[in-house]
């Protein structure tokens, strides 16, 4: 499980280190998973002049996105199952070292096909809070709602692309 959980923020966070983790009981395939774990990384921070800018979230939406190179599709796109991802990830930064410049916005975005919503706030000095949630509600997506899904897609790439802004003290 440890090396599941590292290799959900390695793209991101090569030299990460799983410090704790836990995880729901899996009794039924009705069961919530829940998986809860910390990592700490060293020089997660990227420089650029006087501001240091950090991913928020180095988890993915879907392990893989290649199905959306086309421009238009003949066949339906098919997803195993409906589902729903939550995540919370909880930043921590040492308060007197750095101070928050620029926190991404809220952002919510959905439609019958999927949805996704975010919010970032300070939670106290010292500590960011991110939430995700991201639904697949259907099993097939038609060709001619593919040009939708596409531009679903890119907007919540975009915003997922967003990082946190410190400065020094």
């Amino acid at each position: 499980m440890k090396e599941f959980c590292k290799a959900l923020v390695v793209d991101d966070f090569v030299g990460a280190t799983i410090d704790r983790y836990s995880f729901s009981p899996l009794d039924s395939l009705d069961t919530e998973l829940i998986l809860k774990f910390g990592f700490s990384v060293p020089n997660a921070l990227r420089k650029q002049a006087d501001l240091y800018f950090l991913t928020i979230d180095p988890f993915k939406l879907l392990s893989d996105m290649t199905w959306l190179v086309k421009e238009s599709r003949r066949y339906p796109l098919t997803f195993h199952y409906p589902r729903i991802t939550k995540k919370q990830v909880t930043i921590r930064y040492p308060k007197d070292v750095f101070a928050v410049r620029n926190v991404p916005e809220n952002f919510s975005k959905g439609d019958d096909n999927f949805s996704y919503s975010s919010s970032t706030q300070a939670s106290q000095p010292g500590q960011i809070v991110s939430s995700e949630v991201f639904s697949i509600k259907s099993r097939e997506i038609a060709p001619g709602k593919y040009a939708q899904t596409r531009k679903f897609f890119e907007s919540v790439q975009n915003k997922i692309s967003e990082k946190l802004v410190l400065t020094k003290r």
